[in-house]
């Protein structure tokens, strides 16, 4: 069972002191949590009490994996100070869980840096390797995915970070045409949003009112006016 245990007063701190973010804040549970946490001035109570969380997942047998609701959206957000300090926050409270004898994971660690690092040829899978001799479609995909991992590969290694900042804030900020001109593959996320029309045009179908963007937008649009982040 994923829980949003490791964002706390200090965390939310983090986050105005460093202007926010330029892809906003992307987890649900996490803008839920922080959303609650402002509007009523008190501490995330599953970090106070984490001791009774630990319990009744131990009592059920029940793996807790601490989630990262910190986690970064875009490139230019990746190990900003809010997403160090909740990392570091449920690296110690998994120390703490394991020790109260409940299996205990942290969300968020770990990614793909092949590229990063210097690899020249990049393999690449499809969805149905091992299930059947794939089709163009499965092949389609799997080059797909392949190119948008060696894209941000190259992105951390070349230093060509710019695109890859614009559409994180036109994510955060809605601008759906502007995400569709600058990303990978726009035609195909215009398609499927198109054929799945949300009630609200600034959201999706899939979050809709719940939508993390615009909810937390207006959280921190102090600290965004002052930030270079906007």
């Amino acid at each position: 069972m994923a829980v949003h245990c490791g964002i706390n007063q200090m965390t939310i701190e983090r986050l105005r002191k460093q202007g926010y973010r330029y892809g906003g804040l992307v987890s649900k549970g996490g803008a839920s949590m922080v959303g609650w946490m402002i509007k009523n001035n008190r501490e995330n109570p599953l970090y106070e009490k984490f001791d009774r969380v630990v319990a009744i997942l131990k009592k059920y047998d029940t793996v807790l994996s601490l989630g990262n609701g910190m986690r970064a959206g875009a490139i230019h957000d990746s190990s900003d100070r809010a997403m160090i300090q909740e990392l570091i926050i449920n690296c110690e409270l998994a120390e703490l869980g394991r020790e109260m004898g409940c299996q205990t994971m942290v969300e968020g660690i770990g990614a793909a840096n092949s590229t990063r690092y210097g690899a020249d040829l990049v393999c690449y899978i499809t969805p149905a390797e091992h299930l059947a001799l794939p089709n163009e479609d499965d092949v389609r995909e799997g080059v797909r995915t392949a190119k948008i991992a060696v894209y941000i590969g190259d992105m951390i290694k070349y230093g060509r970070r710019e695109r890859d900042r614009d559409i994180s804030k036109a994510r955060r900020d809605l601008d759906w045409e502007k995400q569709f001109s600058l990303a990978l593959y726009g035609d195909t996320a215009a398609a499927v949003r198109a054929s799945r029309k949300p009630s609200s045009e600034r959201s999706c179908t899939m979050c809709g009112s719940f939508c993390s963007m615009d909810n937390c937008n207006s959280y921190f649009a102090e600290d965004l006016a002052k930030s270079p982040k906007k």
